[in-house]
């Protein structure tokens, strides 16, 4: 998957959340979610897909995931939800 960003609507309140589904994953299966810095040059960190995970950030930080191993001969089962968060002092 190429670098992007996720869809913003509200800008400074929108977040991803990716939760890693796959049973048994191994670091050498590779498919790791990338972070980079805002011109997309640097990584940031890198995310393993460990079973029953969960990573959560800013919709505007760019990102990717690397391609599984040829090896691999499991599906890379993820479930993302973008949100848009509310602030604290509009809740009644």
């Amino acid at each position: 998957m190429e670098i992007h960003t996720d869809k913003i609507t509200k800008p400074g309140f929108n977040r991803t959340i990716i939760i890693y589904l796959t049973d048994d994953w191994l670091p050498k299966f590779h498919g790791e979610t990338v972070f980079y810095d805002e011109k997309q040059q640097d990584i940031r960190k890198a995310v393993i897909p460990y079973s029953n995970s969960v990573v959560i950030f800013d919709s505007k930080i760019p990102h990717s995931s690397v391609p599984i191993s040829k090896f691999c001969l499991e599906n890379r089962i993820i479930l993302v939800y973008q949100c848009e968060i509310q602030p604290l002092d509009n809740i009644d």
